[in-house]
């Protein structure tokens, strides 16, 4: 099966994520690893593909790690449907980042170090703020180092929540000033 463009440009795999590696037990132990979240769920992967988009990865089998010898390495604190993504993601170079998953999605990307995945999710965060997020998206974006999300919600400058905190009481006043029907 011919994967779609990824981080290692076409590649012909017989072997997709969730799906078990062939039989060779010296194949898979060089070339394969399962990533298994708290949940229990299991991903089989190429360590190359894993690697390529991860410095976390590229560490991990590179160093003199313990996992570099292990097949199954437990990620904690990631869900499936998270760690399915950002595995997906390696394979497809695709993701589907939403208002209901990108704080989770960028926590895990910035833990696994996917660089590529983080500064898509800080982007999209950056075209969703707004006045009800605007103070919570300052810590997180100190939090976990996102410098584009930072620079928007600069305290240095003040500009967009001013702006906001100004709409903001005038919309609160207004409420105080019209009479309860």
């Amino acid at each position: 099966m011919i994967c779609p463009r990824g981080p290692l440009g076409w590649q012909r795999t017989t072997v997709l994520w969730g799906k078990p590696c062939p039989n060779s037990s010296l194949w898979w132990s060089h070339s394969c690893s399962t990533l298994q979240c708290p949940s229990g769920i299991i991903f089989h992967c190429h360590r190359a593909v894993l690697a390529a988009c991860s410095n976390y990865f590229k560490a991990m089998f590179t160093a003199d790690m313990k996992e570099k010898f292990k097949n199954k390495i437990k990620l904690s604190g990631i869900h499936h449907d998270i760690l399915e993504g950002l595995v997906n993601y390696a394979y497809t170079s695709q993701i589907e980042i939403t208002k209901r998953n990108v704080q989770s999605l960028l926590e895990a990307a910035d833990l696994l170090q996917f660089l590529s995945v983080k500064k898509a999710c800080e982007r999209f965060l950056v075209r969703h703020l707004d006045i009800d997020n605007c103070i919570g998206m300052h810590s997180f974006a100190e939090f976990h180092v996102c410098p584009e999300l930072e620079k928007k919600l600069s305290f240095g400058s003040l500009d967009y929540i001013k702006d906001h905190i100004r709409i903001l009481y005038l919309v609160w006043y207004k409420e105080k000033l019209e009479p309860i029907q």
